[in-house]
């Protein structure tokens, strides 16, 4: 099934043969997931098809999913979602009220820590001698029940933003990160090559040589702040939409004074002037500390 995912075209995906495999596989994965009295399923997507058909099984015998958020700050919002698993585990406090007031119910929702986020910074480098870019991707899939209608040129305009502030603070380059699921090749062919320098390190190295990361709402603000270097969030927002199409949801709703946001090319040059920083008290909000994951114990 692996195999044809990848290699197959769309036209057999949707054959009455593959339906008839998959079939056959989801009786037999059911079949030893009761032999073997299976207590639980954990996930960290519930898109994929082995997830999915995981899922459906462990609710069909009444046994409890657990979704694990891998990463640390949501982006979308859809509240069909919730029902997808019996529970939510995330980071941090932070995410879970977001999620609440985004209409999730708060029962659902378990508040684990980071087995690597496990201590707070102190402080946070700003200043543009060594500045990190971090790109807008693209999803890939539609994370809302409806399509947002998202163009890869906007991901594009997202960094030649960027470098119309930057040039304006003098700033002759800079390193450019790409999202994992993207293709560094890609971009290279849009963007401004003596600005933007590709940048393949390990993160947490790319992270300790840096002195200010600029990007989209990402788990990577989590990352920076960890290794001691301020994150500057920049989410240009048109017709009360992202860049990308999505709707504004928090974190970026600029309702939180600690975690400011530039909306716009103004903004961000007056985050970037006047220096302002991710308050430090916050980090605790989105990563709990110690790691506590002790609820398994009462719920398995």
């Amino acid at each position: 099934i692996q195999y044809k995912l990848r290699h197959s075209d769309f036209n057999y995906l949707i054959s009455d043969d593959f339906i008839q495999i998959i079939n056959q596989y989801y009786i037999e994965l059911k079949l030893n997931f009761i032999t073997n009295s299976y207590q639980a399923l954990i996930v960290q997507n519930y898109n994929g098809f082995f997830e999915k058909i995981s899922t459906k099984i462990f609710r069909e015998i009444k046994k409890p999913v657990f979704f694990w958020h891998h990463g640390g700050i949501p982006a979308n919002y859809c509240v069909k979602h919730q029902e997808r698993a019996d529970y939510f585990v995330i980071m941090g406090k932070r995410q879970v009220d977001d999620y609440v007031k985004m209409g999730y119910d708060k029962s659902k929702f378990l508040i684990s820590g980071h087995p690597i986020y496990n201590r707070e910074p102190k402080n946070s480098k700003f200043s543009l001698s060594q500045i990190l870019i971090i790109t807008k991707a693209q999803e890939g899939y539609s994370p809302l029940e409806i399509s947002s209608g998202d163009s890869r040129g906007n991901s594009i305009l997202y960094l030649y933003s960027i470098q119309k502030v930057l040039k304006s603070f003098g700033v002759n380059n800079v390193r450019l990160r790409p999202h994992p699921s993207e293709n560094y090749n890609w971009y290279k062919k849009f963007i401004d090559n003596s600005f933007f320098l590709h940048d393949d390190a390990d993160l947490e190295k790319s992270l300790k040589n840096s002195t200010l990361v600029i990007g989209p709402i990402s788990t990577t603000i989590i990352d920076s702040l960890y290794n001691k270097v301020n994150y500057v969030l920049y989410e240009p927002v048109f017709n009360n939409k992202t860049i990308l199409g999505l709707p504004i949801t928090p974190p970026l709703d600029g309702k939180d004074n600690r975690f400011p946001t530039a909306h716009n090319e103004e903004e961000l040059k007056i985050i970037i002037k006047e220096k302002r920083k991710i308050t430090k008290d916050i980090y605790s909000e989105f990563a709990k500390t110690p790691r506590d994951i002790s609820f398994l114990k009462k719920l398995i």
